[in-house]
């Protein structure tokens, strides 16, 4: 039986072509291992990331790692994406998912006393 690779495949754009493609070649790349994929995925939707966490939990410390999770949450589950185009929505979608979790670690902290906190 032949021995399979698990290392994953690399796919390199040459010149910097990663960081304009559009939302389906990147979803393809960061689905393929290629290593510049996360820090382009990051420039490109961490700003609306923070503005979505920051206008429902204010500025806070809090809002910079709840960032940081919604983007391990994307490069974990990227592989599942069904249709690479829709890599913007899927992101929104994890920061909603993320922002109803806090909501509800928040509330169940409040409603058992432990925190002060909203």
């Amino acid at each position: 039986m032949p021995e399979v690779s698990r290392t994953a495949r690399l796919v390199y754009l040459p010149g910097g072509q990663l960081t304009s493609a559009d939302d389906a070649t990147l979803a393809r790349a960061m689905m393929a291992g290629d290593v510049q994929a996360p820090r382009v995925a990051w420039g490109r939707f961490a700003p609306m990331v923070h503005r979505m966490l920051k206008r429902t939990f204010g500025p806070s410390q809090d809002v910079e790692d709840m960032v940081q999770d919604v983007f391990m949450c994307l490069f974990r589950k990227v592989g599942g994406l069904r249709e690479p185009k829709s890599l913007k929505a899927f992101v929104i979608s994890i920061t909603a998912m993320t922002i109803k979790y806090e909501l509800r670690q928040r509330r169940v902290r409040r409603w058992v006393h432990l925190s002060g906190a909203l």
